[in-house]
C-alpha cells in the first residue's frame, strides 16, 4: 500500500476527516503542522458535541504547542513520586496522565473516577499493567488502597463544597503515608467571574493565598505556586504529610 492511501486511511480512522483532505497537504513538517491542526479542530468539535464532564487529552497532544499549560500537571505529578511509589488519581477523567506521565515512575496507581464513561475510555486506552482504573465517587466510597506515597488531585477541588473538600482532603490524609504528598491544582478565578465561571464548579479560588489557606485546615506543609497563560491562570498545590 502506498503512503498516501496510508494517509487517506488514517484520516477515515480518525474520524472522518472530510474529502477536501488531499495529499498536498502533507509536504513535510509544515503539511503535517497543518493536518495535526486540522485532526485537532474536527476531533474536538466531535468531542464537545458529547458534552462530557471530563477532556480527551489526545486532543492536547494534537493541539501541540497551544495550551501548554496541560504538560504543567504531568511534569509537577512526576517531580513528586521516587520510583517504586504507590499512588492514586483521583477524578482522573481519560487517565491521560496516570498512563503518560506518571506509571513509568510508580510501581503502581489507582485511577479513579465517578464518570463511567470516562473510565471505560481510560480502561481501552491502557497500555501499561501498573495502572487500575476504578468507577467509584471519591466522597464516599472507600479507596482501593488503604494507604498511598502519592495522591493526584488536578483540577478536581473547585468541583467540591467547601464542605466536601475539607471531607475530601481529610480522608486522603488519612491515606497517606507519612511524608507523602496530595498533588495538585486548580483554575484561579478572579472575584468578578466566581460563580459564572464554569457551571460545574462549586468552591473556587480567587488567590493563591485563598487556596493555601483552604488546605492548611488539613494540612501543615503546604506550598502554591501559580502559572500565568493567556487563556489561564493555574493554582498548584503540593500538601505533604508531616504526621499521623
Amino acid at each position: 500500500m502506498s503512503i498516501k492511501r496510508r494517509v487517506k486511511r488514517i484520516y477515515r480512522s480518525i474520524g472522518g476527516i472530510p474529502a477536501s483532505v488531499t495529499w498536498s497537504l502533507v509536504g513535510g513538517y509544515g503539511g503535517l503542522t497543518r493536518l495535526r491542526k486540522l485532526c485537532f479542530r474536527h476531533m474536538l468539535a466531535k468531542f464537545v458535541a458529547g458534552d462530557h464532564t471530563w477532556f480527551d487529552h489526545r486532543l492536547d497532544e494534537l493541539n501541540w504547542p497551544n495550551n501548554l499549560f496541560w504538560c504543567e500537571r504531568g511534569v509537577l505529578g512526576t517531580m513528586n513520586l521516587a520510583p517504586g511509589d504507590i499512588a492514586m488519581d483521583c477524578c482522573c477523567g481519560d487517565g491521560y496522565f496516570s498512563r503518560i506521565f506518571w506509571s513509568p515512575i510508580t510501581a503502581h496507581i489507582d485511577a479513579v473516577d465517578r464518570d463511567a464513561c470516562a473510565v471505560d475510555m481510560a480502561r481501552k486506552l491502557a497500555c501499561r499493567g501498573k495502572v487500575d482504573f476504578h468507577v467509584m465517587d471519591i466522597l464516599v466510597d472507600t479507596f482501593p488502597r488503604s494507604s498511598y506515597d502519592a495522591v493526584f488531585l488536578f483540577e478536581a477541588i473547585e468541583h467540591l463544597s467547601v464542605d466536601d473538600g475539607h471531607r475530601v482532603l481529610e480522608k486522603i490524609r488519612g491515606s497517606l503515608n507519612t511524608g507523602g504528598k496530595l498533588v495538585g491544582s486548580t483554575v484561579q478565578v478572579d472575584s468578578a467571574e466566581r460563580g459564572t465561571y464554569n457551571r460545574e464548579h462549586d468552591n473556587e479560588f480567587e488567590t493563591a493565598t485563598h487556596l493555601q489557606e483552604f488546605l492548611r485546615a488539613t494540612f501543615d506543609d503546604v506550598s502554591v505556586v501559580s502559572t500565568v497563560h493567556p487563556e489561564r491562570t493555574t493554582l498548584y498545590f503540593v500538601c505533604r504529610k508531616t504526621a499521623d
